[in-house]
């Protein structure tokens, strides 16, 4: 059986170096949060695991994503 909603918001968009990823969850389940870039490559997984029903927010900071070593 499909959820009847499922809800997320990213703010600030956009954003400087840290965003807060907000999900709503009406079942319970697998949760995945990845970020990714314009290309497609996975740039951070943000939530992976088992969630029970709920509110969730996750913060995710950017600082340092793409600068070469």
């Amino acid at each position: 059986m499909l959820p009847k909603e499922f809800g997320f918001s990213v703010f600030p968009n956009p954003f400087n170096s840290v965003v807060t990823i907000k999900i709503m969850l009406p079942v319970s389940g697998e949760l995945e949060v990845g970020v990714f870039d314009l290309a497609g490559r996975e740039v951070a997984m943000v939530a992976d695991g088992y969630y029970p029903v709920g509110d969730y927010e996750f913060a995710w900071d950017a600082e340092g994503v793409g600068e070469r070593d």
